[in-house]
């Protein structure tokens, strides 16, 4: 069964208030994460969308990912836009774009402007971090493999078994 991309799920925004959350559509949380996966290695070098890094930083962080889920929203994100998986790691997950002056200029712009809660982390750990994320689902569809690890909030990737 292929990956939708278009489909929505509705999801109970939480509230501060005694009342029933409202009921939201949104994009999964794996469509989310692959369309901005797919911009920042299709962008590479060049890429400055710090936001892209932040919001896959934060969501890999806050929430849990079945691999399998995740490397079938990757794969459709990738074919539907027509981007080639690299075998090896993007220049956007490297040591190289990690270290890169100007990115670290961009990055505690994006942090400066937003106001983000994570002023203190680095760009080189927060690509670190996001390596241990989206490299083994990655290279998993590259390879053709079934990903079937999970993902508990902020990782690592773990065996179901050992969750139980």
């Amino acid at each position: 069964m292929p990956f939708n991309l278009r489909v929505k799920k509705e999801i109970d925004y939480p509230t501060l208030l005694n009342m029933p959350p409202p009921r939201i559509r949104s994009y999964p949380k794996e469509t989310v994460v692959s369309e901005k996966l797919q911009t920042m290695i299709a962008l590479g070098m060049v890429n400055s969308r710090m936001k892209d890094f932040y919001d896959i930083w934060i969501i890999s962080k806050q929430f849990p990912f079945e691999g399998s889920v995740l490397t079938r929203a990757i794969q459709a994100t990738f074919e539907r836009r027509r981007t080639q998986i690299p075998k090896d790691i993007p220049v956007a997950l490297s040591d190289e774009f990690a270290a890169d002056e100007e990115k670290d200029t961009q990055w505690r712009a994006f942090q400066k402007r937003t106001q983000s809660a994570d002023q203190g982390a680095d760009f080189p750990l927060v690509i670190n971090e996001l390596r241990s994320f989206l490299i083994p689902p990655l290279q998993d569809v590259v390879s053709g493999e079934s990903f079937s690890l999970l993902w508990e909030e902020g990782g690592p990737w773990v065996h179901r078994s050992y969750l139980t």
